[in-house]
């Protein structure tokens, strides 16, 4: 029996610290409930639905007004990520952007449209073609008035057609910008 007093004596002390130790975190959850009450952002009730109408989503999709250098308007739409990559381009693009940033659109000096210069260009015949390619295949996917056809050899060509290699070259690179992003912006992507 000696040893069931023992038992006995020692469970309320062993249980009185739990006890304490129950209250205090009870206390404490009490305070960081209240707390984050205190923080979270208040629900509101539902709002009417024209408060959910579209602000910025689907926006844009029509196109925008665009005046290129040369004075031509044009109606264009902005190429996302995804579509670059549906047309296969998004590489192509990573792998000229170093090429175009250093010879054919130099930084633009407090300039909203920077300068080409042609001289660049025509220094580097290796890169050219393909930049050309590229910077064609975007116009003519990006401008949707007046339409821009890709090239063809001239005795495949419809008279009244505007075919990408009769777009000044300052225009395709300003267009290229516009509805890109810009090279920088596709880079960080990448």
């Amino acid at each position: 029996m000696p040893s069931s007093k023992r038992t006995a004596a020692m469970a309320p002390a062993a249980t009185a610290p739990r006890d304490l130790s129950s209250r205090e975190v009870a206390r404490k959850a009490a305070k960081a409930t209240q707390s984050a009450a205190k923080t979270a952002p208040a629900r509101q009730a539902p709002q009417p639905a024209s408060a959910y109408q579209a602000t910025t989503w689907g926006q844009g999709t029509e196109g925008f007004e665009l005046t290129c250098p040369s004075g031509q308007k044009c109606l264009a739409k902005e190429l996302d990520i995804m579509r670059l990559i549906e047309l296969g381009l998004l590489d192509r693009i990573n792998g000229l952007s170093g090429i175009v940033n250093s010879q054919v659109v130099p930084k633009a000096k407090g300039q909203r449209v920077p300068e080409v210069d042609v001289a660049s260009i025509l220094q580097n015949k290796d890169g050219l073609r393909e930049i050309m390619l590229l910077v064609d295949t975007i116009v003519c996917e990006a401008v949707l008035a007046p339409e821009v056809y890709e090239n063809v050899p001239n005795d495949e060509r419809v008279v009244g057609r505007i075919y990408a290699d009769s777009v000044r070259l300052t225009d395709k690179f300003h267009i290229f910008n516009e509805v890109t992003g810009g090279l920088e912006q596709l880079a960080a992507f990448r």
